[in-house]
């Protein structure tokens, strides 16, 4: 990681979704509490040492949703308490499709409200 500040190339929207992660010898369990297609808020279930710069592993299951997706890599950009935001660095192409398609579910949802 190069500890150079990067803004956000996509806006937030705030979801409730469970994730789990693993990286570094850490396993654990959480929600996202906000994402985009390359960027995720995450407040874990209990505190763990979550540091910055750390490599993830990520498998999320949307609502409504039977197959989770896997995130090969995502890595820890921001920390605090038990909460903490990655930046999405590696996923397949038909994982960012199944996240971008999901996004536009979300945001026609709203808009339809």
């Amino acid at each position: 990681m190069s500890g150079t500040f990067q803004f956000r190339t996509h806006s937030r929207m705030p979801i409730t979704c469970f994730v789990d992660y693993t990286g570094e010898g850490l396993i654990g369990t959480g929600v996202i509490q906000d994402f985009s297609v390359d960027g995720w808020h995450i407040r874990a279930f209990k505190s763990q040492p979550i540091k910055l710069g750390m490599s993830l592993a990520l498998r999320v299951s949307f609502p409504n949703h039977h197959i989770p997706i896997e995130i090969e890599t995502a890595v820890v950009q921001w920390v605090k308490k038990r909460e903490f935001g990655v930046h999405v660095v590696e996923m397949s192409s038909e994982v960012e499709t199944r996240v971008r398609q999901f996004i536009e579910s979300v945001v026609n949802l709203r808009d339809a409200i």
